[in-house]
């Protein structure tokens, strides 16, 4: 347009010719590679957000590390009693109670509180998602060890990321997989994260770990090392 046809106010005429839409089979391939593209990263983003989780849990068992530290330091370095009476409350995560920053025990257990853990989807009714390691290291109130007690506290479980197999939900006791004798024997090891437990170690530090079957053969025979052995079945 020149510009004395602008001068006159002739409409501007703009071509489409060369200018197409996109054909069904261009938007197939395009909607194809979005659904691959979601395909790939959807697991990923749900392994991300595993992580955190996990990483969470490794925290709250953190701040109950300080706890335990604060109770041992206070009862000459004796370790709170799984329970006291035949199975009765109180029980070891409520000797924990007034060490820890918050209230760890809203009723129902909030999947706020540091004994809950964040990938176990039904909490215990009130207690913890996290067992005390029974049966070698935790014990019945009269029978306690102390901390020097330990020859391999970095070794030794505490606690744990723990399940009772008869409620299907988080539970505050693990007993020692190869005690099936042993009171409270359904509450044990629960592998929320990738396969594996978060632990904490009686030296005060936690982290994963992948236990390996459920039997002696699987973890504490057939030549596998005592350091295999977080509930102390071979030695403490």
């Amino acid at each position: 347009m020149t510009v004395d046809e602008r001068r006159l106010g002739m409409p501007m005429v703009h071509s489409t010719e060369g200018r197409r839409g996109f054909t069904l089979v261009e938007l197939v391939v395009v909607c194809a590679i979005i659904v691959i593209l979601a395909a790939m990263l959807l697991p990923a983003l749900g392994q991300a957000t595993e992580k955190a989780k996990s990483i969470q849990c490794v925290s709250n068992l953190g701040q109950c590390s300080l706890a335990l530290a604060a109770y041992i330091d206070e009862n000459d370095e004796y370790l709170p009693p799984a329970w006291t009476g035949t199975g009765q409350p109180p029980c070891f995560p409520i000797f924990l109670e007034s060490f820890l920053s918050d209230d760890p025990f809203p009723s129902p257990l909030s999947s706020e509180s540091v004994l809950a853990c964040p990938s176990e989807k039904k909490h215990h009714k009130d207690l913890s998602d996290y067992g005390c390691s029974f049966t070698h290291v935790v014990l019945p109130d009269g029978a306690t060890l102390r901390l020097p007690d330990f020859s391999r506290p970095e070794e030794l479980a505490a606690l744990l990321d723990a399940k009772d197999y008869s409620t299907g939900t988080g539970t505050w006791t693990a007993a020692c997989p190869d005690c099936p004798s042993s009171p409270f024997a359904a509450g044990s090891w629960a592998s929320r994260h990738s396969g594996g437990d978060n632990m904490l170690y009686l030296d005060g530090h936690a982290r994963w770990f992948r236990l390996a079957g459920r039997g002696m053969g699987g973890r504490f025979g057939g030549g596998t090392a005592v350091r295999q052995d977080p509930w102390g079945h071979t030695g403490l």
